[in-house]
């Protein structure tokens, strides 16, 4: 009975462990999808907008041509960080909390090393970027509070 109880206790931790492990991949997998596929295409922000959920939608497509001059996100290649991308950079990728997936980018020319983190929400297998925060901070924050 005790080796029954233990036996069962570790498959379900194992699991759990899986499981987790899984959702974690899927929003890694993702994030490194869209970069191949940014690198191929070379595409950066049209591409990223492609796989924004649709708050991140919805607050994007309130920005006007006339706003837009306020807003550091608009000036630069959120993906990229750049206004001169590198498409044959080859950047790292890390879950760093809950839904976020950090991208360092390497450095290049007189560029140093960047980095970008993804909020991701996930449903039914698939994942969607809900923010993009970097330097200047979160794009959603910043397309709500400052953009408009």
């Amino acid at each position: 009975m005790n080796f029954f109880y233990k036996s069962s206790l570790f498959a379900t931790c194992l699991l759990i462990s899986i499981s987790s492990f899984s959702s974690d991949d899927l929003q890694i997998n993702t994030i490194k999808e869209i970069y191949q596929l940014g690198k191929k295409l070379q595409q950066g922000d049209t591409l990223l907008q492609a796989y924004y959920d649709e708050s991140l939608e919805s607050a994007f497509h309130k920005l006007t041509v006339e706003n837009a001059e306020d807003c550091p996100h608009m000036w630069y290649d959120s993906m990229w960080q750049s206004n001169d991308n590198e498409y044959n950079q080859k950047p790292s990728f890390t879950k760093v909390g809950q839904n976020l997936v950090r991208v360092k980018l390497a450095a290049y020319g007189n560029s140093s090393s960047k980095s970008v983190t993804y909020r991701l929400s996930c449903k039914s297998g698939v994942c969607k970027i809900s923010d993009i925060i970097d330097i200047n901070g979160s794009l959603k924050n910043q397309l709500v509070m400052q953009c408009q």
